[in-house]
């Protein structure tokens, strides 16, 4: 059994909300809006039936890793961290 390994300079997003691309290794540098749209829009594209596997597994990936980042960046607010 293999296992793959994704490299975050090669997966991406096509983010119709933002119109352009987004590679996994660009979230840390996105707005907190840009962040919330791709979330919104990863976890849309995850209900459609007409998805393809890997695309809902691109999007679950995005859609999660934004909510760490999200919650991330609240606790460093609310404790005032840098």
């Amino acid at each position: 059994m293999s296992h793959h390994h994704l490299d975050p300079d090669e997966v991406y997003l096509k983010s119709y909300l933002l119109q352009r691309e987004i590679k996994l290794n660009e979230l840390d540098n996105l707005s907190q809006d840009e962040l919330d749209y791709i979330m919104a829009e990863a976890k849309a594209r995850l209900s459609e039936r007409e998805t393809y596997r890997e695309l809902k597994f691109i999007c679950s990936v995005f859609y999660e890793l934004g909510m760490i980042k999200t919650l991330a960046r609240e606790r460093r607010i609310k404790y005032d961290l840098k």
